[in-house]
């Protein structure tokens, strides 16, 4: 199929930049420090606290549910932050240095191109932030005496996938029609904000947007119950997803390289 053209080749090139150079290294030291240490930090905190000055949930549920609230709390703020810093310039960054047109030279489709930078972006952030932080989050809540369900726990991990798919499908697509770095910066962090915002004004756009997904995740994995309007929100966010990476698909065929 002439859209596949190159993809593959393209794919090892993209994969290369996370994987043969430090750069996942980077990426697994930074995320294990601001996600699995802080909640490290922070459970080593609450041993040392009476109880009386426990927080609630640590008190009535134990160490495994508040390092999962906390966990899921961290990874909503931060991945958000960190998905958009990490593709902001995945198309802009080519375009700029001309290496995209150069690329585009070859035996390459511009279809190509744009999935096998969505592919390696989802592949590295997915192994670095959400799997590896998973099994460590794992691992540092067993070494302070609590417990994790598992099969709950990968739940809020998909949940918390889903966000950074997202994040990484939007600022992707921000990069097909928007010409600069700032731009695409701007726009991506301005729509986070609106997402801490709006909602307390209209209740009803958490059942539209990933804005409460972090809070889902974490009803998720300590088998909280639920009603069916907590799907609504996952299954939007999956159908923006693929919306945004149809657009950004259909803009890579029609922009100026």
């Amino acid at each position: 199929m002439e859209w596949t053209l190159g993809l593959w080749n393209m794919f090892l090139k993209e994969s290369s930049i996370w994987w043969s150079t430090r750069k996942w290294i980077i990426q697994a030291v930074l995320w294990t420090i601001v996600v699995t240490g802080s909640v490290a930090f922070v459970l080593y905190v609450f041993t040392t606290l009476p109880v009386a000055a426990k927080p609630e949930i640590y008190d009535t549920l134990g160490t495994g549910a508040a390092a999962l609230q906390l966990f899921f709390n961290v990874c909503g703020f931060t991945y958000v932050i960190g998905v958009i810093v990490l593709t902001h310039d995945l198309i802009i960054g080519e375009k700029e240095s001309g290496t995209a047109e150069w690329v585009l030279s070859k035996p390459l489709s511009r279809k190509a191109f744009l999935l096998s930078k969505l592919g390696a972006s989802i592949t590295g952030i997915t192994l670095i932030m959400v799997i590896l932080q998973g099994l460590l989050l794992f691992i540092i809540t067993r070494l302070f005496h609590g417990e994790i369900e598992f099969i709950p726990f990968l739940k809020g991990l998909g949940v918390i996938w889903l966000i950074c798919l997202f994040y990484i499908t939007f600022v992707l697509f921000l990069g097909t029609i928007i010409k600069t770095r700032g731009g695409v910066l701007g726009i991506a962090f301005l729509f986070f904000l609106i997402g801490n915002l709006l909602p307390l004004l209209y209740p009803e756009s958490y059942f539209i947007m990933p804005w409460k997904l972090s809070k889902i995740a974490f009803a998720f994995s300590v088998s909280i119950a639920w009603n069916a309007k907590v799907m609504l929100p996952i299954v939007m966010t999956g159908l923006w997803s693929l919306l945004f990476t149809a657009g950004a698909l259909w803009r890579i065929e029609r922009m100026e390289i």
